[in-house]
């Protein structure tokens, strides 16, 4: 008799997900992966930025504290930009063009939401690599424990 193997229920690396109102079929692919790397790698630049602008030197002063308030909003609202930029870019490049600006406005122009849904969506992609890894080790553990006892 043949080993029946159905390969397709095994491997399960998508969700559907509601996002933004829209319901949208997310796999965890190589696309995904590289969204989200390249969207953290660009959020680690803006954390770094951050930290330049505000790390106390050894008299206890910050690079920050010598902006004027114009100067201090100014690149307070930069960086903002740039962070709501990404996120929304992020949603463009993996989803569809124009979803990242959507799924911003409906969460009532929230960037701190966009973020929100991003590491979600990783938490969600590890989790499910995770289980697939469990799965083959749990089979892999029990092949192994079968071959034993035939020998």
């Amino acid at each position: 008799m043949a080993i029946k193997l159905n390969i397709d229920e095994k491997i399960q690396n998508g969700a559907e997900v509601v996002l933004g109102g829209k319901t949208y079929n997310i796999y965890f692919n190589d696309k995904f992966q590289r969204a989200t790397i390249d969207a953290m790698a660009e959020m680690g630049g803006y954390f770094k930025k951050i930290d330049e602008l505000t790390k106390k030197d050894e008299n206890g002063n910050a690079k920050i504290d010598e902006f004027s308030v114009d100067q201090d909003k100014e690149e307070s609202n930069k960086i903002m930009d740039q962070v709501n930029q990404t996120a929304i870019n992020f949603f463009d490049d993996y989803i569809e063009q124009g979803a990242g600006q959507e799924i911003f406005e409906h969460y009532h122009e929230d960037t701190n939401a966009l973020w929100q849904a991003i590491s979600m969506l990783q938490e969600a992609s590890e989790r499910d690599n995770r289980e697939q890894r469990r799965s083959k080790e749990k089979q892999y553990t029990k092949n192994n424990k079968q071959n034993a006892k035939k020998r």
